[in-house]
């Protein structure tokens, strides 16, 4: 430590006497020895601005932000960031990494971040990182656009589970607009997830409210019947059955 700080007294004199570019060295060379001092790197990183060395200073700020996200850093990584922009195009990982420093900061600009990043991602043909980025946006706004991009980008990964949870919450959404709309996503839902217990309800229904009581029979009896608890699908199981004309069997169920 008593090594680095000789050197970086020798940097600051470097400064003083107007001499930038042997004053970077001197900071490259304490990051070969500490490449995650990241003072120093920001000292360095700021000279390369300056000096008007962009591959450089892009580079430094790259690893610069990463150390900051790692770190939790979440006003210096944003200052990173848009360093970063003035002299590069950020990758679409740097783009998501700073959609999740500014989240609790800026909601509206961690949305706009996370759809960018979710192009780019997409024109690397990265689906998983863009899944990711569509499940951000839905935690943030999850509006009817950001649910079905989920859901359809899930069930294209084969993440089921995923799949399902997304194509209930944007049924309850289309509900919402217009009552009965989302019976679509609730069948798509059950069909990705048939252990879903919320899919497999608000599908039955569906099915129960359509006056198909076979399909919503055998939509629920896999559930009812095996699982306890769960009361909201075995009070529709007694409806069913009793609408099937099986009263006799409805009777443990009501």
């Amino acid at each position: 430590m008593a090594d680095i700080s000789k050197r970086l007294e020798k940097a600051e004199k470097y400064l003083q006497r107007s001499k930038p570019e042997a004053a970077l060295e001197e900071y490259l060379n304490i990051l070969d020895d500490e490449p995650a001092n990241v003072q120093v790197r920001q000292a360095a990183a700021d000279l390369c601005l300056a000096l008007d060395r962009r591959s450089e200073a892009a580079e430094l700020l790259s690893s610069l932000l990463e150390l900051e996200f790692e770190a939790g850093e979440s006003a210096k990584g944003s200052i990173t960031y848009k360093k970063l922009c003035k002299i590069t195009t950020p990758t679409p990982l740097q783009t998501f990494q700073y959609a999740q420093l500014t989240e609790k900061r800026d909601r509206k600009e961690a949305l706009d971040a996370y759809a960018l990043a979710l192009q780019g991602f997409e024109r690397q043909n990265k689906e998983k990182q863009a899944l990711a980025a569509c499940k951000r946006m839905v935690e943030l706004s999850p509006t009817i656009e950001n649910l079905q991009l989920t859901a359809e980008k899930a069930s294209a990964l084969g993440e089921g589970k995923t799949a399902a949870s997304s194509f209930v919450q944007l049924g309850l959404q289309q509900d919402q607009e217009s009552p009965g709309s989302g019976f679509a996503s609730y069948e798509k839902a059950y069909n990705f997830d048939q252990l879903n217990f919320q899919a497999i309800y608000l599908y039955g229904r569906g099915l129960f409210s359509r006056n198909t009581v076979k399909e919503c029979l055998a939509v629920l009896e896999q559930v009812v019947t095996r699982v306890k608890g769960l009361p909201e699908l075995r009070e529709l199981y007694a409806h069913a059955l009793m609408a099937a004309k099986r009263p006799a069997e409805a009777e443990p169920y009501t």
